[in-house]
């Protein structure tokens, strides 16, 4: 019975994260973006693009890798 509340608790939790997230990302556009100068808004414009294109292709680089764990190792033969 315990394991539906923990799952509830969970869900909550990870919902207030989002919302603070969400929530200080809106905030961030309308009360500090305006107020930076240009260089310093265009600077923030291509590291956040950088960021946004450069994110996805290294979880790609990542998954592309072949796994080195024992378990892998063991299931090619080449452990004990």
């Amino acid at each position: 019975m315990a394991g539906w509340r923990s799952g509830l608790a969970a869900l909550l939790v990870a919902a207030a994260v989002v919302a603070v997230e969400v929530g200080l990302v809106w905030a961030f556009v309308v009360v500090v973006w305006p107020q930076l100068p240009p260089w310093a808004a265009m600077i923030g414009f291509i590291a956040l693009a950088a960021f946004a294109i450069g994110s996805p292709l290294v979880w790609l680089a990542r998954g592309g890798k072949p796994p080195t764990s024992a378990v892998s190792r063991r299931h090619r033969g080449d452990g004990d």
